[in-house]
This record gives C-alpha cells, sequence and structure tokens, in this order.
C-alpha cells in the first residue's frame, strides 16, 4: 500500500515536472530532466518510508543501476508512443509509468531493499 501511495505522489511530480519543464525544452529533453528528479525523490521515499531502510552510498547504488534499467524502458516507451501514437502527453507518460512499475517493486524489494545487509 505505501509503495503505491509513494508511486502515486511520484507519479504526479513526474507529470508536473514535465509540464514546468517542456515550456523550456523539447519534451524528450524535459522528461529525461524528470527522471533526473524523480531518481532522488523515489530514493528517499522508498527508502524511508516503503522499505524502512536506512539512507547510504551502498543502496543509492544499487537503487540508482536498477532504476536507470526501469527508467530506459520507460523512457523509451514514453518516446515510442509520443512519436508513433496520437496519445496525448498525459497518457504516454501514465501507460510508460505503468510498465515500468510492474516490475520496479519486486525488484527493488528483493534486489535493493532485502532484509539482509550487503
Amino acid at each position: 500500500m505505501i509503495f503505491s501511495t509513494i508511486g502515486g505522489f511520484v507519479l504526479i511530480s513526474k507529470i508536473l515536472f514535465n509540464e514546468l519543464f517542456r515550456i523550456f525544452c523539447p519534451l524528450e529533453f524535459s522528461y529525461f530532466l524528470v527522471h533526473i528528479l524523480i531518481l532522488f525523490e523515489s530514493y528517499f521515499l522508498h527508502s524511508k518510508k516503503t522499505f524502512k531502510q536506512k539512507m547510504g552510498i551502498s543502496p543509492f547504488a544499487k537503487y540508482s543501476a536498477l532504476a536507470m534499467v526501469f527508467k530506459v524502458l520507460d523512457y523509451g516507451v514514453y518516446i515510442l508512443m509520443l512519436h508513433k501514437t496520437d496519445f496525448s502527453v498525459l497518457v504516454c507518460i501514465l501507460v510508460a509509468s505503468a510498465i515500468a512499475t510492474i516490475f520496479r517493486y519486486v525488484s527493488f524489494k528483493h534486489f535493493v531493499f532485502s532484509k539482509k545487509e550487503s
């Protein structure tokens, strides 16, 4: 439940930041900038609230490496949908985020914020 709530908050942040950044730069670049901000926001929220772990360099490095895989997936789906469909920017963001989120929870739970110490 907490993962979903934080995911929803991050999704709203993603949409709002994208709307702000696209005023100043192309859609593709604004969405890229959004992912940089979201990386830090989501790590902080998930480490503190979802998985209740201490923040640190090692967990952040694992989180970042795994998150990059999902960010590439998210970004790729977004760009593909943006250029190959007539869907709105909002729909492209929602679909891309949903696809990446399908895999994100299990990966973070088992590989980043597992209970055993690394």
